[in-house]
């Protein structure tokens, strides 16, 4: 097994063998520190935030004076401050920066690529989170540029650094996949639904016509409830319970469990059954999904309500609860505390544009189904994140 004595990473490409070297990371980064005057670079320095297009910071609100802190064409910019603490990005053009970033570029006979990829690691990561005796976390160059770095020759390097480029290039297209589909489906939201005050959608499916009915979920719903907090809090036990964080787009991985007893007794009245909707009423207001009979047996707490026995289409309603109409109503009716949350009161008084069952069938099997794909994209995009963090932590020592 590969071992920080031995400095050989625990995965290789082929033809490389040997021990890396190991030294100061000031022998091997350097720190740019150069300044020019903002009209020699193409930015627009009059947003209100740094501008980030795909990864790369063009312009900040910051910049106020003739001489600025400049980076260059291939530089790394790594934040060394709140917001930008530990995020990175590769520059792809010579440009202005704000100080609460740092321009890195590597020394002479070090890979740019190679430098990129180790800042993302977590020993560098861990080494950067440091603090300068005051109240804000950042990183310090002063103490950083101490730390050790380990390092092959640069041919290795070069194949390590475009291997994760490549990755990088594999992980955006993924994720321009993904904004595609959910932007697709924030498009038909608003064009097969009707909007405020109207009574028609602008898109409808072959074969239907007419008005649809304005009603509120509770003249339709036999059941607005929610939960209560265990009383027993070993996490323990054969019944599943869901909190909100527990649910994202639309599924819902529970990974707390509570007993039998409980759930039979204190928590009765909110055993889930199947086909209940789970809807985020406090913290993170408006998470939804479908309760499925593979997590039963199971439970939740109060800051989800469950809805059961409607009189609609199951995924036509909970497309209706993950849409606009539910947003702008969220946002109209919450109530200030330590936290927004919605009362019961107020999830049975929402208004919801209904069309004959028939029509609400079709509807929600063409969300449902745009939610798979959505699903899918978020998966693979999912591996692709996890293998390049499994892959920093075996190519690099």
């Amino acid at each position: 097994m590969a071992s920080i004595k031995s400095k050989v990473p625990k995965l290789r490409f082929k033809g490389f063998s040997g021990e890396w070297k190991r030294d100061e990371l000031s022998k091997v980064i350097n720190l740019r520190n150069e300044s020019g005057n903002k009209e020699d670079f193409d930015v627009d320095i009059e947003l209100e935030n740094l501008v980030i297009d795909k990864g790369i910071i063009i312009g900040d609100t910051s910049i106020r004076t003739q001489s600025n802190s400049i980076f260059k064409k291939n530089d790394i910019l790594f934040g060394k401050l709140r917001p930008y603490l530990n995020k990175w990005w590769l520059a792809n053009c010579d440009g202005i920066k704000s100080g609460e970033i740092w321009a890195l570029y590597p020394k002479q006979g070090f890979s740019n690529l190679f430098i990129y990829g180790y800042i993302q690691t977590y020993q560098f990561l861990k080494a950067a989170n440091l603090t300068s005796g005051t109240k804000m976390p950042r990183a310090d160059w002063s103490i950083l540029k101490e730390q050790s770095i380990n390092f092959p020759l640069l041919e290795e390097q070069t194949q390590i650094g475009d291997f994760f480029q490549k990755l990088d290039q594999v992980i955006e297209l993924q994720q321009h996949a993904l904004t595609q589909a959910q932007n697709y489906k924030k498009a038909m939201l608003q064009k097969m639904f009707p909007q405020k005050d109207e009574k028609v959608p602008r898109i409808r499916f072959k074969g239907f016509s007419g008005e649809w009915n304005r009603q509120r979920l509770r003249e339709y719903t036999k059941l607005i409830t929610k939960g209560t907090t265990p009383k027993n809090q070993l996490n323990t036990g054969p019944v599943n319970f869901v909190k909100v964080e527990n649910i994202s787009y639309g599924i819902i991985k529970p990974n707390t469990k509570i007993s039998q007893e409980e759930h039979e007794n204190y928590l009765r009245r909110s055993k889930l059954e199947e086909n209940d909707i789970l809807f985020s009423i406090a913290g993170t207001l408006g998470r939804v999904a479908i309760v499925n009979k593979s997590i039963l047996p199971a439970n939740t707490n109060q800051a989800l309500s469950i809805i059961r026995g409607y009189n609609y289409d199951t995924y036509f309603l909970m497309t209706i609860l993950s849409g606009k109409v539910v947003t702008d109503y969220i946002r109209k009716n919450p109530t200030v505390g330590a936290q927004p949350n919605l009362s019961l009161e107020q999830i049975g008084n929402l208004e919801v544009c209904t069309p004959s069952i028939q029509e609400q069938t079709q509807i929600g099997n063409f969300f449902q189904q745009l939610d798979k794909q959505i699903t899918e994209q978020q998966n693979k995009l999912t591996h692709y994140q996890t293998l390049k963090k499994a892959m920093l932590q075996r190519l690099f020592i």
